[in-house]
């Protein structure tokens, strides 16, 4: 759903920039658990690339203002006047991107680290809801809140049986991942909002 998808871009590039700020993924109750996950996991690998990137130019930055102070500093040594571009000292400008240099090269640092840890934490998060009832269930597929390819929810038939779960083919699914009747392959959609209720799925 698009709100999981934009509170998904805001609250990864949050996370990415302020250290420590993980347990923030999981305050945020998705209706779409895919889509939450899976920007998530966009916003760390474009983190990790463009930290990666910003280390790289701000290391050149500093390289190059390091280079002009020297220039600097020697004209000045030796000839007692100021090198001067653009009329700013050529020292006093390079001591500028020394430092415009570090600070970018210590974002990006920031950015990497952060978007490697966050990776490694996996995508599984978001703030889980309580399992629905079997009435519930039934609610959101006649009023279209399910996944489409849901029929029907049904309780447990007599002694031994499980609730399950109905699809559109026909096919059913106990609760514990075990097929009650026939097969089907589920879509991913259909999967996160079953195991969101309670339902094992075995693949």
């Amino acid at each position: 759903m698009a709100g999981d998808v934009v509170a998904g871009y805001g609250i990864g590039h949050v996370i990415n920039i302020i250290p420590g700020s993980g347990a923030l993924r999981d305050a945020y109750a998705p209706n779409d658990a895919s889509d939450y996950n899976d920007t998530l996991q966009g916003i760390d690998n474009a983190s990790v690339l463009v930290g990666g990137s910003m280390v790289k130019a701000g290391g050149t930055g500093m390289a190059v203002g390091t280079g002009a102070v020297a220039v600097g500093v020697t004209v000045s040594a030796g000839s007692g006047g100021t090198l001067a571009v653009g009329g700013l000292p050529v020292a006093g400008v390079g001591a500028t991107l020394i430092e415009a240099g570090a600070v970018t090269a210590g974002t990006g640092a920031v950015l990497m680290a952060n978007g490697k840890k966050n990776q490694e934490a996996g995508y599984n998060r978001g703030k889980k809801s309580e399992a629905k009832s079997i009435n519930q269930l039934n609610n959101d597929i006649t009023k279209k809140k399910a996944p489409m390819g849901l029929k029907r929810f049904d309780k447990s038939h007599g002694k031994g049986g499980q609730e399950h779960v109905h699809f559109d083919n026909n096919s059913a699914l106990n609760k514990d991942g075990s097929w009650k009747e026939g097969n089907y392959k589920i879509p991913n959609k259909i999967i996160d909002y079953l195991k969101e209720n309670g339902w094992e799925i075995n693949k």
